[in-house]
């Protein structure tokens, strides 16, 4: 073997370059096999069953690690053997199968006893104790503890027996034994302190706060959170470790100590912003927490509706029920029952969902507030029930007794009050019958006389209250009108503006961190994107100049023909890469007049950009440039024509207005603020012309402007190179290959390997696209598609392991396609994360109600990105453990659990059938066999052949422990024919062979 090759998969091991560690231990083991070493060999197998692990495929290390036990006996080699055998336990351990993880750990420790390795036993007793403890056998766990304590005193390795006092302590602390647990933590700390161990003693002085506080010791917490703190500066010459000023603060919080809570909060916010860490709903709870204890109401609520949409993306019930009910609390305070209900509600569904029985109780006890006050008796007498009998299990049953009893009298009071009132409502009415009988015979007569003037005199009245309220109806809605086109233009601005932000925050956050990959590339992105934002803000400035009438021209005398070429020119890239041909077609080849440069390019480039936009591919765009009389009176005039998709005839009249847009929708072909065109007409009224649009539904639109012809101004060569003339046209002219599904901007080097996840980007914005491409090519294979209906298509077809989506794109936006996917078998699994720039409440709640798994507004940190896929895809490991645990018979929770079992019957009703295979159940789950196989692997980890290996042989192991029959009727009976593949497959399954399984 080469122990160059072997040495360096372990440097590529160690910083995690998988794929080149495999590569590089693969070929050492070839190089052994050739030279017949199986020591060699067998090394080099157990790096590659750790490196397969460490990539989550557990089962495939395991066949390694197996095959390097087998080949360290044969060669006699007992030191191999150990490690071996060491390994698998491990990986047992990792998958929970605690039995054959301690029979394997076990075999590593007899071997090493008879070597005399002390270090390698200390580690094995450490295995076998944390498989107890994580089996809830904790006194066992002790005990295995001790005897590697032992051991690592004898070797007297200080870190070994701090670890052990911990782990110990640890322990007692999870059986409640808090007494135990902190004289075994006090004694990690002792072994340590005064040595160079700086992360044991951190860790030690951590694990005593958490005890502390557990028994509500908060002084000692916040004292022993506070040395942490000091520990972790002087280990590392850094800040503070925000995380030790932040538990601190929980400390004083509940001492009560709110001011000096909420500075620690504050403090510890303010650091992780600083450190760039993420910011967790909790944080924010507990600052709500400390706000509203300091009658800070505004605050308090602000901090809990972070919490509440932090936890929302990352699923985190607690940190949400409670914030939910801070907000409950909040609104209830100031007078909005109806709100707090809907907040008390929340939690109470989530507390419920959760079995949290306190945030239940205080829930339901908020939601008998809230109807108590709207005079609900039923719903008030039916909350404060359930939150007394929760209090009944949790406090002193006198004072439940009491609150019960002071609440159940409510609906008897309200009825007896409702009585009072109705008999008296009745006495009343009585005598005011017997007055008013009276009253009516002495006032008839005069009724009768003014009667028909008060008729009239009504009449006349209501004539003018009508036409009054008609006005006042029409002012109404044109108001509300213009508060929604305004509202409008803000929420469209907003998008406009974080796209490019997005691209210049990231892209320089990438420079920083990598910039010889990105200097050159993300330079270019960020001018283009900043020449945007400045042509944006400019447009708006001259808006404000117009309606301020403080925007005056800038005339120069030149040759306009020439000018108008030389934009057009400037446009006919954007045109191409769109598919389209851009026409410049002159009827003068010569025309001297006054004209503003930079006033005509605007109206030129937002006409010429609008015709591009709204262009179908293989379209025309044509720029007719010619000179007209008017009254006698020379113009040039000016059309721009498309073979677009053209105007509806009822918004015509409306495109010129402003904040108007014709398709508002979040599946327009191209985005824009409607104040494009408004500006344009502004500006030819202000050079002294005027403008018409003509269109047709499906045909296209022709725009065509007049301008008066003078000769007044002083002549210039009108210069065509200068920045401030530039065209203006949009960055998508940047990006040629439209269609590409795949574009990679980083070197060649860093090309990913079939192992990694797929991802499939669907983004309009050929920027953002490729900023997240050159993000994330790294860590997952790549396919990108530029629409909502490509994405669907392409979705269905390859079957993701993850989708990020923008919201606003053609054809389907991202709400569309995040139902579409959530909704069909093939892809319900997939977690989908939105990108927006819609920052509203609104938008988030319509994501996330269709499915959506994450929500992430623009501009955003490419690192809250990895850690929102990487939580997604942590979150789907832990739901492959549950699915491959999930019986037949259990009840389906959602559309998964129906696939999974669905697919699981259909192999258990043909599971005597040796051909029952791939083919059969593709057919059965009505999938082609690429999709079946996807969606198998990402809910249960398992391809579709192990898929329904594993379910024959679980059905072998239940008649096994059930049945009389014998292995060779019941290997038969799940569709093996060859008794000797199932009883190595049954060993492999479950680590024992079949014959032992019988009781």
């Amino acid at each position: 073997m080469s122990d160059w090759l072997y040495t360096k998969g372990r440097i590529y091991e160690k910083r995690e370059q998988l794929d080149s560690a495999l590569v590089l231990y693969a070929t050492a083991r070839d190089l052994a096999a050739s030279n017949n070493d199986k020591i060699g060999i067998a090394s080099c197998q157990i790096q590659m069953g750790y490196v397969y692990h460490e990539k989550n495929e557990s089962r495939k290390g395991l066949d390694l690690l197996k095959k390097a036990l087998k080949l360290s006996r044969e060669a006699g080699e007992q030191e191999v053997e150990a490690k071996a055998a060491n390994g698998i336990g491990r990986v047992y351990s990792f998958l929970s199968e605690f039995d054959s993880s301690n029979i394997y750990l076990n075999q590593a420790l007899e071997i090493n006893k008879t070597l005399g390795n002390k270090r390698g036993m200390a580690e094995i007793y450490t295995n076998i104790a944390n498989n107890y403890g994580r089996a809830s056998q904790m006194k066992k766990a002790i005990e295995y503890f001790l005897l590697s304590q032992k051991l690592m005193q004898e070797m007297n390795d200080i870190p070994g027996v701090t670890h052990t006092f911990r782990n110990i302590g640890v322990t007692y602390f999870f059986e409640g034994k808090y007494p135990e647990a902190l004289q075994n933590l006090h004694e990690a700390l002792r072994v340590v302190e005064g040595t160079e161990h700086h992360a044991d003693i951190i860790q030690n002085l951590d694990f005593l706060g958490e005890v502390y506080m557990t028994i509500e010791d908060f002084e000692n917490a916040r004292l022993y959170w506070e040395k942490a703190g000091e520990a972790y500066k002087r280990a590392y010459g850094e800040k503070t470790n925000p995380e030790f000023v932040f538990k601190q603060g929980r400390a004083l919080l509940l001492k009560k100590d709110f001011t000096a809570a909420l500075a620690n909060f504050l403090e510890s916010e303010k650091l992780k912003k600083e450190m760039g860490q993420f910011v967790g709903g909790d944080l924010y709870w507990n600052l709500g927490q400390a706000y509203e204890m300091l009658s800070e109401y505004k605050a308090a609520e602000e901090n809990y509706a972070k919490a509440v949409d932090l936890s929302q993306s990352s699923n985190t019930y607690l940190i949400k029920l409670k914030s939910l009910y801070g907000l409950g609390k909040i609104a209830e305070g100031s007078g909005n029952v109806a709100q707090a209900g809907n907040y008390y509600r929340e939690s109470y569904d989530l507390a419920r969902k959760a079995g949290l029985k306190e945030n239940e109780m205080n829930a339901a006890a908020g939601l008998y507030r809230v109807y108590k006050k709207q005079n609900n008796a039923t719903e008030a007498l039916r909350f404060i029930e359930i939150s007394t009998n929760i209090r009944d299990s949790l406090f002193n049953e006198e004072n439940t007794r009491k609150i019960a009893k002071l609440e159940a009298g409510f609906e008897f009071e309200k009825e007896k009050h409702e009585l009072e009132f109705a008999q008296q409502r009745k006495s009343a009415q009585e005598a005011g019958v017997r007055r008013m009988l009276w009253i009516a015979l002495a006032v008839t007569g005069l009724l009768l006389a003014i009667g028909i003037f008060y008729f009239r005199s009504k009449q006349k009245a209501n004539a003018e209250l009508s036409r009054l309220n008609e006005q006042i109806l029409h002012q109404k809605e044109k108001l509300e009108e213009l508060d929604h086109a305004k509202s409008r233009f803000f929420t469209n601005i907003s998008h406009e503006f974080r796209t490019p932000l997005t691209i210049i925050s990231g892209v320089a956050g990438q420079i920083m961190d990598n910039p010889d990959a990105w200097a050159r590339k993300g330079g270019q992105m960020i001018k283009q994107n900043s020449a945007n934002l400045l042509n944006l803000v400019n447009q708006i400035l001259d808006l404000r100049k117009l309606e301020a009438k403080e925007l005056k021209l800038n005339m120069v005398q030149g040759d306009v023909v020439h000018y108008l070429h030389y934009l057009s020119e400037s446009y006919e890239s954007f045109a191409r890469s769109k598919g389209l041909q851009l026409h410049f077609l002159p009827a003068v080849e010569k025309l001297i007049m006054d004209f503003d440069p930079e006033k005509l390019l605007r109206i030129i480039s937002n006409l010429l950009s609008n015709a591009v936009k709204y262009t179908p591919d293989k379209g025309n765009v044509f720029f007719h440039v010619n000179q007209s009389a008017e009254n006698g009176n020379p113009y040039l005039q000016l059309r721009v024509e498309d073979t677009g998709t053209g105007i509806d005839a009822d918004q015509l009249p409306h495109i010129f207005d402003r904040f108007y847009q014709v398709d508002d929708s979040t599946t327009r072909k191209g985005e824009g603020t409607g104040i494009g065109l408004a500006l344009t007409m502004e500006l030819v009224h202000l050079m002294g012309g005027s403008i018409d649009v003509k269109s047709t539904l499906g045909k296209g639109t022709a725009f065509t402007v007049l301008l008066p012809v003078t000769n007044e101004s002083p002549v210039r060569e009108v210069p065509v190179e200068q920045s401030d003339s530039a065209p203006l046209v949009n960055l998508e002219v940047q990006h040629a290959g439209e269609g590409d599904r795949r574009t990679a901007i980083l070197p060649a080097a860093q090309l990913k390997t079939e192992d990694l996840p797929t991802l499939l980007i669907v983004e309009d914005n050929p920027d953002i696209r490729q900023f997240l491409v050159a993000c994330l090519e790294n860590n997952y294979q790549l396919e990108t598609t530029t629409n909502g209906r490509e994405g669907v298509n392409l979705a269905l077809e390859m079957v993701p392991d993850l989708i990020i989506s923008d919201v606003m794109m053609p054809e389907k936006d991202g709400f569309e396609l995040c139902e579409t996917l959530k909704n069909d078998e093939r892809t319900s699994h997939v977690p989908i994360i939105l990108l927006t720039a819609k920052t509203d409440m609104e938008s988030k709640i319509s994501g996330l109600k269709t499915g959506a798994d994450a929500y992430l507004t623009k501009p955003f940190e490419p690192e809250e990105l990895m850690v929102r896929l990487e939580n997604l895809f942590e979150l789907r490991q832990k739901l492959q453990a549950r699915y491959r645990s999930l019986e037949p018979e259990s009840v389906p929770e959602n559309k998964e659990d129906e696939f999974v079992q669905k697919v699981r019957q259909a192999v258990l009703e043909n599971i005597s059938d040796e051909t029952y295979g791939i083919p059969q159940l593709c057919r059965a789950a009505a999938l082609s066999r690429a999709q079946l196989h996807n969606k198998l692997k990402a809910l249960t980890g398992q391809s579709t052949s192990h898929f329904i290996r594993s379910i024959r042989l679980h059905k072998a192991k239940a008649l096994l422990e059930s049945s009389d029959l014998n292995v060779s009727e019941i290997s038969y009976e799940v569709g093996f024919k060859n008794l000797s593949y199932f009883s190595s497959a049954y060993q492999e399954e479950f680590g024992v062979p079949p014959s032992k399984t019988r009781k």
